[in-house]
């Protein structure tokens, strides 16, 4: 296995076990595109999921070498 893909098991195993304990109902990461921004993860396992909602967007230009 080379590093990325452990990173991703890694995260993936994180990310799962965060989901399954059902203690958070959001899960605040770093973006992979623009680190100095973050996202939120909702989680759906969580009691109070249907409460959460978007106060906020914002719109950022599109970057198409995402699609690469």
């Amino acid at each position: 296995m080379n590093a990325p893909s452990i990173a991703l098991d890694v995260s993936q195993a994180i990310g799962t076990a965060l989901l399954q304990d059902r203690r958070f109902p959001l899960i605040r990461v770093r973006s992979a595109v623009m680190p100095a921004a973050w996202n939120y993860l909702i989680n759906p396992l969580h009691p109070d999921c249907a409460d959460i909602a978007i106060a906020e967007t914002i719109e950022y230009p599109f970057d198409s070498r995402l699609l690469r």
